[in-house]
């Protein structure tokens, strides 16, 4: 529930109930199918067995913001360089204009929207770009320039929601790994973990663990307890 947006989810007859509990507070538009929320455009089969979400307006708002910096950009296959890694402090760093520092603020969050929704490929690599959002420089922009092309490439893909069987009522799954020292500059190991229920990914996660680990196997026994 939020302020203008609210989904409800149930039975008709509990749906029924509830929007009529709620019309006699508050003037509101109800639709019997939802088909947005919260900016994310739903797309669900009739016969509910699978649906589909994605975020077209935002890609949009990047192509707009982003497109004349995108030219020339190659169309790539992963969502950001491989083995990059960001570094806060760099001794005599150029850092980028104000006005491009900005708009590289205003770029990362564009994509952690598109992380927490529909996108969880791009969930590492915009983590890393998060970590200089005051001090970006050319190399940084760079990068963010490389993961919005990824994403907009991406766009008609959006997150596949297909129960795999639907008998199989409690079917949950967890995937997770841990790096060994990927934070280049504190020497954290970072933690990556993906859930699913009935096949559907339903909560993703990539963070720094707590404290330095001393061997690839400490890092895994670390990244068992996030």
């Amino acid at each position: 529930m939020y302020v203008d947006d609210n989904l409800i989810v149930g039975s008709k007859k509990a749906i029924d109930k509830t929007t009529k509990e709620i019309k006699e507070v508050f003037s509101v538009m109800v639709s019997p199918i939802a088909t947005e929320y919260l900016g994310c455009k739903l797309n669900v089969a009739e016969n509910y067995l699978c649906g589909w979400i994605g975020q077209s307006d935002l890609y949009k708002n990047l192509e707009k913001k982003f497109g004349n910096m995108l030219k020339g950009q190659q169309i790539t296959e992963t969502p950001s360089t491989p083995g990059f890694h960001v570094v806060r402090n760099i001794p005599e760093a150029v850092y980028i204009s104000d006005h491009n520092q900005k708009l590289y603020r205003s770029g990362v969050g564009m994509l952690l929207f598109l992380v927490k929704h529909t996108q969880p490929d791009l969930l590492t690599s915009t983590r890393e770009l998060s970590k200089v959002m005051d001090k970006a420089t050319e190399r940084h922009m760079k990068e963010l320039c490389r993961v919005i092309k990824y994403a907009i490439d991406t766009k008609d893909k959006g997150l596949k929601l297909q129960p795999e069987n639907r008998d199989d009522k409690w079917k949950i799954g967890a995937y997770s790994d841990a790096d060994f020292a990927g934070d280049k500059e504190t020497q954290i190991s970072v933690t990556g973990y993906v859930i699913y229920f009935m096949n559907v990914p339903i909560c993703w996660r990539s963070r720094g663990q707590k404290g330095v680990t001393l061997s690839t196997t400490e890092a895994n026994e670390a990244n068992h307890n996030q």
